[in-house]
């Protein structure tokens, strides 16, 4: 008991003591502070940028398709999906498996709110 008596005692004493920091401490601080938030700015843009262009792709994409449109010198592949066919057999094991990853997928988003709940119960 003696023990953690002093080992109580150091740590107020230590917590007592002031710090001192350096004189450009606030500068630096907001320096690096300033920079992250430009080095986020810029990625924002850049992820915007990228979403917005691939959004106009697919748009232009759809019109095209959609409208039958025939462009000059332009000959898009024509598509067809495939027909399955699955006996009964395949069919039971194919849900077996689609089963199975959503009791994982489950399993992993309770693990990540369980874990998210606890951390923020132990601050």
């Amino acid at each position: 008991m003696k023990q953690n008596d002093n080992i109580i005692r150091r740590a107020l004493e230590q917590l007592q003591r002031p710090t001192a920091l350096p004189a450009d401490f606030t500068d630096r601080l907001m320096t690096r502070i300033r920079r992250t938030q430009q080095r986020r700015e810029r990625l924002t843009a850049c992820l915007l940028i990228v979403g917005g262009l691939g959004f106009l792709a697919a748009l232009l994409a759809g019109i095209i398709w959609y409208f039958d449109l025939r462009l000059p010198a332009l000959h898009l592949p024509s598509w067809h999906l495939p027909v399955w066919r699955v006996s009964a057999a395949e069919g039971r094991l194919i849900l077996l498996y689609l089963y199975i990853g959503l009791v994982f997928l489950g399993l992993l988003l309770l693990n990540g709110y369980l874990h998210k709940k606890l951390l923020h119960k132990r601050s």
